[in-house]
């Protein structure tokens, strides 16, 4: 508690602090929204690992039926982007979340050795 207090004090400290603990409860917390993992398909053939974060849009005006949202991680950054994207174009795969992170954190690098 002391710690986390005097870290939330410092101004650089407090924004990097809360990133990571928002990222934490996001992977770990009780509520999941990165719990399913996606390809996305790109124009010109390619693919995207990303993070189905929203299946409809009945809630909010303005967006076209049939669409959903994918946050897409940035490698070796922590950032990345929302995209909005027709259902056909987006594909679950079986992939745990932690390793799809992983995935598109390193650039598709890192490698889990199971073979140990």
């Amino acid at each position: 508690q002391r710690v986390t207090s005097l870290l939330t004090r410092i101004p650089l400290i407090k924004s990097l602090y809360g990133m990571i603990v928002d990222i934490m409860q996001l992977f770990g917390g009780e509520q999941r929204p990165f719990h399913k993992v996606v390809l996305v398909s790109l124009d010109g053939g390619g693919e995207a690992v990303g993070f189905l974060t929203r299946e409809d849009f009945a809630d909010l005006p303005g967006f076209e039926r049939d669409r959903v949202a994918v946050y897409v991680p940035m490698s070796y950054q922590l950032g990345g982007f929302t995209m909005i994207l027709p259902r056909s174009r987006v594909r679950e795969i079986a992939m745990p979340a932690e390793a799809a992170l992983r995935f598109c954190v390193t650039a598709g690098v890192a490698r889990r050795d199971n073979a140990s």
